[in-house]
Order: structure tokens, then sequence, then C-alpha cells
């Protein structure tokens, strides 16, 4: 009968032959696991890549070492944004392990990790660090590096530092939308505004994108990893980033002349579908370009929003606009119009419905907060006229 050992960790442990030494004695190897079945299907496998010629004795890759790789190969087509990401997590998040084998990494270690992140780190951000640990450890159990793979029962930390959802006002979106007119670079702030288009999403756009009423978003702007050349990737962030969505008439109006611009521009061109609406030379903007074009539309806002307040003499601080808000002020017009949560997702291109119930969540409570001040106010003019009258009366 197979002689299984409880480990202090709690877990089990059973000895495998993998070879024989020049003096006739075994070499052994450990295989672990939360449960005895858990031991048994992992010694299979140990036992399947011994007879496979798998040297299981080899001297395991560090954390970094391994995480680079998993970085490199399994992440090879991802966004260099959430490349970049994934990157300064495993540099500075898993700094701690990073000369630890990767085989003696204990569940403990990747949990306080997780949760001394989350204390700083927006949500979002706490829950991308969750998914770069998660690959990185399961892909190593995957490939035989670890007898079991640790991440499995990680919990995704609670609470921490919360992304702030931020719209524009009514009175800031008419600000921009009058900056815009006057700016090259203000129609894709528009497109994010009316359609909410992601940046990469919208500098991606071809004239043949916009049909039948329609945008067509397929495709998204990537940039070199820590480079400044953009390049087209014929898939948008994610596979729910393939999407439809209905051009409302301020922005078909926007599109109508800018096709008239452009056909007067090149009126010997037959087709203008496989243009890029937003180019430099037929290329994609580099990153620079489009740093400063979008710099340059938000020093104009600014100025007009400084207008505004002194002529209401109000003090005024700069308003940094990011397209992310742009993109939130298109969800909560989804929700002022009252579409319904799926629709919006689809709309939006997100992957799941959480991010939507988040935000419908939050305007639902400024809805009905409002409609507690103007029930408050309603009875409190209503008082005073009726004190009024008493008071009239005698």
């Amino acid at each position: 009968m197979a002689k299984y050992k409880k480990r202090p960790d709690g877990r089990y442990e059973i000895k495998v032959n993998i070879g024989i030494r020049p003096d006739g004695s075994y070499i052994r190897k450990g295989v672990y696991g939360n449960t005895i079945p858990e031991v048994e299907e992992n010694k299979r496998k140990a036992l399947n890549q011994h007879e496979q010629g798998v040297d299981l004795m080899s001297q395991k890759p560090t954390v970094k070492a391994w995480a680079d790789k998993w970085l490199s190969v399994y992440k090879a087509d991802i966004g260099y944004s959430m490349k970049a990401d994934y990157k300064s997590h495993i540099n500075n998040r898993l700094a701690p392990i990073h000369k630890v084998r990767i085989d003696k990494v204990r569940q403990v270690q990747l949990q306080e990790i997780l949760q001394t992140a989350s204390q700083t780190l927006a949500q979002s951000t706490a829950d991308k660090l969750y998914n770069c640990i998660r690959g990185v450890f399961s892909t190593a159990h995957e490939n035989g590096l670890t007898a079991v793979d640790v991440s499995t029962y990680i919990k995704k930390p609670k609470g921490g530092a919360k992304t702030k959802r931020d719209a524009l006002t009514a009175k800031e979106q008419e600000i921009l939308i009058k900056v815009c007119k006057t700016q090259e670079y203000g129609l894709l702030a528009m497109i994010m505004l009316y359609a909410g288009l992601r940046n990469g999403e919208a500098l991606a756009l071809t004239y043949g994108d916009l049909k039948d009423g329609y945008i067509n978003v397929s495709k998204t702007v990537v940039y070199e990893e820590n480079g400044n050349t953009a390049s087209i990737k014929n898939s948008p962030k994610t596979d729910a980033g393939f999407r439809k969505i209905p051009i409302v008439e301020p922005l078909q109006k926007l599109f109508d002349a800018m096709e008239e611009r452009a056909k007067s521009l090149q009126p010997n061109v037959i087709g203008l579908d496989s243009n890029l609406i937003f180019s430099k030379d037929g290329q994609p903007y580099s990153k620079t370009i489009a740093r400063h074009r979008w710099a340059n539309l938000m020093e104009e806002f600014n100025e007009a929003w400084h207008n505004e307040h002194l002529k209401a003499q109000l003090s005024v601080v700069p308003r940094k606009i990011t397209a992310h808000m742009l993109r939130h002020t298109f969800i909560t017009s989804l929700y002022d119009a009252g579409i319904d949560v799926k629709t919006s997702q689809r709309w939006a291109g997100h992957s799941t419905v959480s991010v939507l119930l988040d935000i419908y969540t939050h305007l639902s409570d400024d809805k009905e907060k409002e409609a507690e001040r103007k029930l408050l106010r309603h009875f409190a003019i209503k008082q005073e006229a009726e004190i009024g009258i008493s008071g009239g009366k005698s």
C-alpha cells in the first residue's frame, strides 16, 4: 500500500521512483496534493512525464524567470497596454518572490501579495494582478514545473482603492462639443462621447467601418513595446469588442462632413473604405502624435472651461478629461435613455455584465438621491407658502 505523509502545510506527499543511481539506489521524487486522490493524480502525471523523457529532477526556474517566459509565450498577442500592465505587476508586485524557485512558492505568499496590493490599487488593477498570478502559476503546473497549482485557491481581494467613474456634466459636454468643432482631433473625442469606443478602437476606424447607420468595431491600434510606432490589430481588445453601434444623429452629421472633406481632397480615389479616418501618410497615428493632438484639444477645452467660470464668477481648476471619461459619459447616456444593461454591455464591448451593473447601480443611487432632494425641496417650498398664507390671514 502506498505510504502517504501528511506535511505541516496540510498537504499529502508520496515518493515515486524515477530512476536508479550507479550505486543501485533509487532516485525518488516527492509528489504533493491537498487530498490523497489529488496526490495519486499528480503521481500519474509525474510518471507519464518521466516516461516521456522529462527530467523531473532538473533545476526549476525562479518565479521571475518563469513569469517573464509566461508573458512572452502565453501573452504574445495581447495589446501593448495590457502587456505593460502585466510586466509592471511581474517586476514590482511579484518582487518579494522573484528569486524563489517556482515550485517552492506557497499559497499564503501569493495571498499576502494580493492583500497588500489591494490596499493601494484600484479594484480593476488588483483584479489584473490576480489574473497575472493565476496565469503564471497555472501554466507552471501545466508544464510540470510544480506538483500542484498553488494559485488555485487564492481569493480575489475585496475593497482597496476604488476606480473613480467620472462622467462629464452637461455643461462640460456642451463646452467640449463646441471646442471639438474647431479641432481636427475633435472628431475622435466625439466618437468616444457618442459611441463609447475605446481610444485604440476609434483610432483604428476606416471609412468602410461606417455603414448603414452603424459603426462596426473590429480592430484596434496597438503600439510596439516601449516604442512609438502604431500598427492595426485585426481584433479589438476582447472578443466582446466585436460589435455594431448605432450612429446617433449628431455623430452622423460629423461623419458626413468628414467624408465630404475627404472626397474633396482625394477626388480621384474610387473609394475610401479602406482608408483610416485618423492617419498620417496613410499610417495610424504614432503614440507621440496621438498624445500631442489630445493635449492640444484639452488645452483648448480648459481655456473655454476657464472662460465660462470667469463669466459666472466661479473659481476654476483645470479639468483633466480622459478617453475613459468620455466612454463612461456614453454609458451614462445609455442609462439616461433607458437602455437595458445587456444592450449597454454589448454596445460598450464589455466581456461581462458586472462592470455595467456597477455603473448602472451607481447611477441609480445618484438618481434616487436627486429624487429625494426634489421631494424635500417641494415640501419645503409648499410649507413656506402655507405659512405665508396663514400669516397673512392672522
